[in-house]
């Protein structure tokens, strides 16, 4: 018999193309030997996996990182309501909902990982990266969501011939796909790892970049960091 047992499954609710809500009733063994749970129902958002990276552009004699911004309405639903915090809409103004995060995108029916990756960084950004390393996976809300990220680090070699990748303005028309509405930033590896370490930045991918930013064998080899 099955250690962990799932003896009913419901669909609840479909949400367009890539996000689904099911029901199931489990038991599981318990930390006390031989000892097994009550039967819980439990939810799963199903909405598939992504692919996240560290966009790390090289020039001759400078480098930047880049990040991405876009409108992400749950960053406006209050913690203890469930509810929109208008007070907040009206302070933020333009601004409210918009978070600075690591690229990332989904996979497409029967694509490989790095394939879709590399689509994604061109979607968002409008670049290709010349080298590419799989870092590593992880599930940012596994209470609730079966979604894992998998993170990529990727290396832009910067033609000294070619503008230098900037910060895009407000009025820049947003890049992405269909209904994605995103503004490419350009900050230093310093920049972004203060601004992960002072709240200004509140992605949780951003935090597993850092943390793997922050390793000795990557710190200084790739970002010319030295720890302090």
């Amino acid at each position: 018999m099955r250690k962990v047992q799932f003896r009913e499954h419901a669909t609840l609710a479909k949400l367009g193309s890539f996000l689904r809500l099911d029901r199931f009733k489990i038991v599981h063994p318990k930390f006390n030997p031989g000892e097994m749970s009550d039967e819980q129902t439990l939810v799963n958002v199903h909405r598939g996996d992504a692919g996240a990276g560290i966009l790390h552009v090289v020039g001759q004699n400078k480098q930047t990182l880049l990040l991405v911004e876009q409108f992400r309405m749950p960053t406006l639903i209050d913690a203890e309501t469930g509810l929109p915090d208008l007070d907040r809409v009206d302070r933020e103004k333009e601004h409210a909902g918009r978070m600075l995060e690591l690229m990332a995108g989904m996979q497409q029916p029967g694509e490989p990982w790095l394939e879709a990756f590399r689509r994604e960084c061109e979607e968002e950004t409008g670049l290709v990266p010349d080298y590419t390393d799989f870092i590593g996976s992880f599930y940012p809300s596994p209470g609730a969501c079966s979604e894992q990220i998998h993170l990529y680090y990727a290396r832009f070699d910067w033609p000294d011939d070619q503008p230098w990748p900037e910060t895009e303005p407000d009025d820049q028309r947003g890049r992405g796909v269909e209904t994605e509405d995103i503004r490419r930033h350009a900050v230093s590896p310093q920049e972004f790892l203060d601004m992960v370490a002072d709240g200004s930045i509140l992605d949780g991918k951003c935090f597993a970049a850092a943390e793997w930013m922050r390793r000795p064998e990557n710190f200084e080899p790739l970002f010319g960091l030295k720890a302090t």
